[in-house]
């Protein structure tokens, strides 16, 4: 599928979901699927790479109007059967993206593919039933409030083959002593992150945060 028609496909989806309610705030992260779907597909297909169970399990975490799964589900040729577990706090982006996925699915006949929404509560880490393949977090570890906890937690469900799929964005300029774009908490514990990630993984795509700070990443599980 080229970027024009997933353009349309998504113009189509908002306008099915907000015709009857008059609100289009999903709209901005829908264009942003679109205006990165090209390095969103090589991640996806990098992270691809390698699998053997019969199973493919993801998980969005952060998932928002979920633009991972979206792409996945509309360019990807799926043999395989496929679990995806979508997690977010409970939010119209959250309700949009469930949504949005469910229709494609039946689009396109993908009897073969599951989606698990996990609701993201303040105080409790969701738990994952089946082991996880790969893990998307893209444009979120700055808005959580402990992200080497979070992530830790999903590296804990994450098989020995799995790819994580990450990106912290560093916003400027930031108050070193406030939340502002990106919360405190979070921008303290960047590095706290980041060592967790080169103890227990291996860079496979993209460049270090020291070289790109901001940019996306896939990780594998260290074979060390």
């Amino acid at each position: 599928m080229n970027i024009i028609l997933l353009l349309v496909f998504n113009c189509l989806y908002i306008f099915g979901f907000y015709k009857d309610q008059g609100a289009w705030s999903s709209f901005r992260q829908c264009v942003r699927l679109w205006e990165a779907a090209g390095a969103y597909q090589h991640l996806l297909n990098s992270s691809f790479r390698g699998l053997k169970d019969d199973t493919h399990v993801i998980c969005e975490y952060g998932c928002g109007v979920a633009p991972f799964s979206f792409l996945l589900l509309s360019v990807l040729s799926l043999s395989k059967k496929v679990k995806i577990y979508l997690s977010d706090v409970d939010c119209e982006h959250f309700t949009f993206g469930i949504w949005r996925l469910e229709k494609i699915i039946e689009t396109r006949g993908l009897e073969n593919v599951e989606i698990v929404p996990k609701v993201i509560l303040p105080d409790e880490l969701p738990c994952y039933e089946d082991s996880l393949d790969i893990v998307f977090i893209h444009e979120v570890l700055e808005h959580v409030p402990d992200p080497y906890k979070t992530t830790k937690n999903l590296f804990n469900h994450m098989n020995e083959e799995a790819s994580f799929v990450e990106n912290f964005i560093k916003h400027e300029p930031a108050d070193e002593e406030e939340d502002g774009c990106d919360l405190l908490s979070a921008r303290k514990c960047r590095g706290k992150y980041y060592k967790f990630l080169e103890k227990n993984l291996e860079l496979f795509v993209g460049e270090s945060e020291k070289t790109k700070p901001n940019g996306t990443r896939v990780w594998k599980k260290s074979t060390k």
